[in-house]
């Protein structure tokens, strides 16, 4: 139970740091929204897992035989949402393709963790309901982890390259260990506690340092605003220099195509020219050089 407040305190703060983060950004990516839905729900059921675990130390008896069936209800249900927006969020983020047949596999998937959840629930002696239900949990992290691992180098955004290679290193050896649940019923809920404790921990790391950096990029931007006539020497056009403008504040070619309402081939042309006439080879070496000049 210790372990499981810790866990709730971790991931509130990192629920309240992303509220505050989203808040901040100039633009509000769409991937804000669904991080912070992901803590929220996380938060959920990391609480319900704690009032589960008070409420079998409080009650005996039928009170306790139905407090189980609420809160055991309420965990199931939050899985069984997370078994759907987990993976395709994580695919979404690295840029990997959900299709129509994938999307509809995650959901009968979910479906099917729900069903196996009430009939454990309703049948509490069945125990190859659970192990059956923790297994597809297992599963659809390890799709997760194997879809994150292949594609992350694909990711333009550097922090976000940075958070996804974190959690793999965090995640892998705890999915590993997390077989043991499989034959150990009471490890079950420590291990899925234990990941989003570890996730969490990563994740708060990542927003802090996030934030730290939008703090001095605002003291940087109130020191000296950015102007096309700084970029002179390499001969950046009005449209090129909305484009590095962007690339700083850490948009990917498609959230930069939307914000300009031009194509994604458009946006990379110029980022081509941008290179080819300030002599950069990478995003970085971009961001370093208009650092030194801003």
């Amino acid at each position: 139970m210790l372990l499981s407040v810790a866990t709730l305190s971790i991931v509130s703060m990192d629920l309240a740091l992303a509220c505050i983060y989203r808040r901040r950004a100039v633009s509000h990516h769409t991937w804000t929204s669904f991080f912070i839905v992901f803590l929220a729900t996380a938060l959920g059921l990391v609480s319900v897992e704690i009032l589960s675990s008070w409420s079998a130390l409080m009650f005996s008896g039928t009170p306790r035989r139905v407090l189980f069936i609420i809160f055991d209800g309420l965990k199931k249900a939050d899985g069984t949402f997370m078994m759907v927006f987990v993976p395709i969020f994580s695919a979404w983020v690295v840029g990997y393709p959900i299709s129509v047949k994938k999307q509809a596999f995650f959901f009968l998937s979910a479906l099917s963790y729900l069903i196996l959840g009430v009939l454990y629930i309703l049948f509490p002696q069945m125990k190859i309901f659970d192990q059956i239900a923790y297994l597809m949990v297992i599963l659809n992290l390890l799709f997760v982890n194997i879809v994150i691992a292949k594609n992350r180098r694909f990711v333009e955004n550097r922090g976000i390259r940075l958070v996804t290679k974190s959690i793999l290193l965090t995640a892998t050896p705890l999915l590993t260990v997390s077989l043991v649940g499989i034959v150990v019923p009471f490890a079950r809920e420590l291990m899925i506690i234990l990941c989003i404790l570890a996730i969490g921990i990563v994740l708060l790391i990542f927003l802090f340092i996030a934030l730290s950096r939008k703090d001095q990029s605002s003291a940087m931007h109130l020191k000296k605003e950015p102007t096309l006539d700084d970029l002179k020497q390499y001969g950046i056009t009005g449209r090129e220099f909305d484009v590095i403008l962007l690339i700083r504040e850490g948009m990917t070619a498609k959230e930069i195509a939307s914000r300009l309402t031009i194509s994604v081939n458009t946006v990379n042309n110029h980022i081509a020219n941008i290179f080819s006439k300030t002599g950069v080879r990478s995003r970085i070496d971009l961001l370093n050089l208009i650092q030194d000049i801003w």
